[in-house]
């Protein structure tokens, strides 16, 4: 080929290739004003891979900004040079907030695992001050070499507790180090002790299952059940089969077995159910509830004649627990076993099955429902099972249920009728509105309420005034149909709650009311995110009444009379879901669902704040709420109390916390459980975070860092927040607490709300 024809065919392929973006000028990026860009100039420099690009980045690590900073961290570490390994050592132990800090242990971690590990555990730790050795035991906990190791089991006997327990917390997140997690299990400090056990079930030897198990049932039965749950779940984790394995023998050989129970409960061991049946007889009512429970999880079906006698038992946990186990594992066909649960005597028994067979859609004991409701079985001076029932005969019926649920909207029982209407808007039929229209300014509030929010729903208008629906119905009687919710749900976002915009969108999707009281102010919170609510004291409740179609949540001290305690008891069991915190334990809880939990009133909090962990990390509620390496603190308000769990067969703990049991007794923080067809929500903590949670804070580059380390605030709600100014104004954390947990874990609650009532 000529040269001038390879020259044509150059300038013919360069004409048809596509043009390319020429490279970001990184020197630019690293001069802007923005954060976003010199964090993206930070990740180009390292695939330069070079010692000049290695020098740029050790000066990026004293950026102001921290998403600047952990962006050359990263690009810092695979580029071997000896002055970025020493500023990779630097940042682990003297970074500006533990996502730094954690970052670059990673690093080290990744690229200098062993050299790390013996430079921060050699002999300068010795020289450090007590405070200052907790930084390098973090530190080893993430890098995680054998040298590293080594030294965290030597610190399991130092004689700083704090450096104890740093220590077995470390080795704990390793899954590793038995020596030292074993010998913290002596220490004279319960919470090294509880920590180390907990560590010591995610170890996968069978001496490390044997001695975390002899650890547990030296416990006690009546131990607050923070590390049974974490004993269950990491032993699941490490090694499932033979962690059932050796739990299941001791159930079967042991005759206190509450603990193990408790343990095997929380890890999802399906192979101890049949263990579980050698306790059905078991003296204490609790340990059976247990046994009946464990059972309920495993694979072995349970016949009625396993649990027809314990429904009749008078304790109540106890039968729940039977009638739980019997809908999940019965021999029988379900319709078969719902009816025979729905027909029973007790009320709870009976409101199990209402439950489940609206979950189910179980259309088969649609008779069974109506008889239920109308009061001709055993159970019929259960108000509130016939309630669950009456709108259940709806929700599972729809039009088949209409002809009974119109006689009973023809009740003297306020309860019943409410629940008639409520029943009534599930059947989708379009003969249901003028009934709801004759309702529309009935003299009872939830009557009232139930008929006119079912009429908005419904028709998709929202009048003020009867006369309009009349009109609208007259209108379109002959040619209207109803559309469904169910319809909409499957144009619903899935998951991921990242934004103020993701939030606002499921708040508002929502009939939020907000019960005001002295002490709580999350509709200061609503208020800020331009969430539309409704504000009210609880004695109002007694004037407006209250649909199932809405979330009530109420402030503390959130105190109730009876006839308001009386409609919230209503509205949970038609479907509702009620969320409270803080002294609405005892000034509300108390007067409408008081068997589930109640005050530990052994000792009230001081003004204070505590590091809370996820009791159920894979529970859907807390998805996305606690994030890796972050340590969230919950704020609590002076002479708060601290919760009992009464009935630890029906709860279900969300949130726990070793240093709230440690100085108040009891580790619960936020519980939640089923309760008819709705669903009741309480915290220790607040809705709202209080400006007292950052007054000790002097400046606001302290509540920046509290914000990350704390709560758990991503690098954009920082810059977000910081460019807003919020952190220089404690008088006023609004903003703040739309993105505290305990106001996230709210959130979801809210959209399970939300979905169900869709789905429906």
């Amino acid at each position: 080929m000529s040269r001038a024809w390879a020259l044509m065919l150059v300038v013919f392929v360069q004409a048809g290739a596509p043009a390319q973006e020429p490279a970001p000028d990184i020197d630019k990026l690293l001069d802007s004003a923005l954060p976003e860009k010199r964090e993206k100039g930070a990740a180009l420099l390292g695939a330069q891979k070079n010692t000049v690009a290695a020098k740029r980045l050790i000066k990026l690590l004293k950026d102001e900004d921290w998403g600047v900073r952990m962006a050359a961290l990263r690009s810092l570490a695979p580029i071997s040079f000896g002055p970025g390994y020493e500023a990779l050592l630097k940042q682990a132990l003297k970074g500006e907030t533990r996502a730094i800090r954690v970052l670059a242990a990673e690093m080290l971690r990744d690229h200098y695992a062993e050299k790390a590990g013996k430079r921060i555990g050699g002999k300068g730790l010795k020289r450090l001050k007590k405070k200052a050795r907790l930084r390098p035991l973090e530190a080893l906990g993430v890098i995680g070499s054998q040298a590293g190791i080594l030294v965290l089991e030597g610190q399991v006997r130092a004689p700083d507790p704090t450096h104890r327990l740093a220590a077995v917390r470390a080795l704990g997140r390793l899954l590793t180090g038995e020596k030292g997690l074993t010998q913290g299990l002596k220490d004279k400090e319960e919470e090294v002790r509880l920590t180390a056990a907990a560590g010591l079930a995610s170890v996968d030897t069978d001496s490390a299952r044997a001695t975390v198990l002899d650890f547990v049932e030296k416990q006690g039965d009546d131990q607050d059940a923070w590390l049974l749950r974490r004993v269950g779940r990491h032993g699941a984790a490490a090694n499932r089969d033979a962690f059932t394995g050796a739990v299941a023998a001791r159930i079967e050989k042991k005759k206190k077995v509450g603990a193990l129970l408790q343990v095997a409960i929380h890890g999802k061991l399906t192979g101890c159910g049949g263990a579980a049946r050698k306790h059905f007889e078991a003296r204490d009512p609790l340990i059976r509830a247990f046994a009946y429970q464990l059972a309920g999880l495993g694979d072995e079906p349970l016949g009625w004649a396993d649990v027809r006698k314990v429904l009749k038992h008078k304790d109540r946990r106890l039968r729940y627990a039977a009638a739980q186990a019997y809908l999940e594992r019965g021999g029988e066909p379900l319709p078969a076993r719902l009816k025979m649960l729905l027909e029973h005597k007790h009320p709870d028994v009976a409101m199990a099955a209402v439950r489940k067979t609206v979950e189910t859609k179980t259309r088969e004991v649609l008779p069974a429902l109506t008889e239920l409701a109308a009061g001709r079985t055993d159970a019929k001076k259960g108000w509130m099972v016939r309630v669950a029932a009456a709108v259940a005969m709806g929700r599972v019926g729809e039009r088949e249920a209409f002809e009974p649920l119109k006689k009973l909207s023809a009740s003297k029982k306020w309860w019943l009728r409410a629940a008639a209407f409520e029943g009534l808007f599930h059947t989708y039929d379009k003969n249901c509105l003028p009934l709801m229209i004759g309702a529309f300014n009935d003299r009872q509030p939830v009557i009232r309420m139930t008929a006119r929010k079912n009429l908005r729903y419904l028709t998709r208008k929202h009048y003020k005034r009867r006369k309009h629906y009349v009109k609208w119905w007259n209108d379109r009687k002959e040619t209207l149909e109803l559309v469904r919710p169910s319809d909409e749900a499957k144009r619903m976002r899935k998951g991921g709650y990242a934004t103020k915009e993701e939030i606002q969108d499921i708040l508002r999707g929502t009939d939020i009311v907000a019960v005001k009281a002295r002490w709580d102010k999350v509709e200061l919170v609503l208020e800020d995110l331009e969430v539309p609510h409704q504000a009210i004291r609880a004695q109002e409740i007694k004037v407006f009444g209250l649909s199932p179609k809405q979330v009530v949540l109420i402030n503390c001290e959130g105190s109730t009379d009876s006839t308001t305690a009386a409609y919230l008891q209503w509205f949970v069991v038609a479907g509702g879901y009620m969320a409270t915190t803080d002294w609405a334990l005892v000034n509300g809880l108390s007067r409408t669902f008081p068997d589930v939990v109640g005050g530990y009133v052994k000792q009230s909090t001081g003004n204070d704040v505590v590091i809370v962990e996820p009791a159920d990390p894979h529970h859907p509620m807390l998805e996305g709420v606690f994030l890796p390496n972050v340590v969230q603190k919950w704020w609590l308000e002076i002479q708060a109390f601290p919760i009992r769990i009464k009935d630890p067969v029906r709860a279900t703990v969300l949130v726990d916390s070793l240093e709230m049991l440690n100085r108040y007794g009891s580790s619960v923080m936020m519980v939640t459980w089923p309760q008819g067809l709705g669903r009741v929500m309480h915290s220790t903590s607040h809705f709202y975070l209080q400006k007292e949670g950052f007054s000790h804070l002097s400046n606001p580059r302290e509540r920046m860092i509290f914000a990350s380390d704390f709560l758990g605030l991503s690098m954009d709600e920082i810059r977000e927040l910081k460019r807003k100014g919020v952190f220089g104004n404690i008088s006023n954390t609004t903003p703040i607490s739309s993105r505290y947990s305990m106001f996230q874990l709210l959130v979801r609650f809210i959209d399970e709300k939300r979905r169900i009532d869709r789905e429906s």
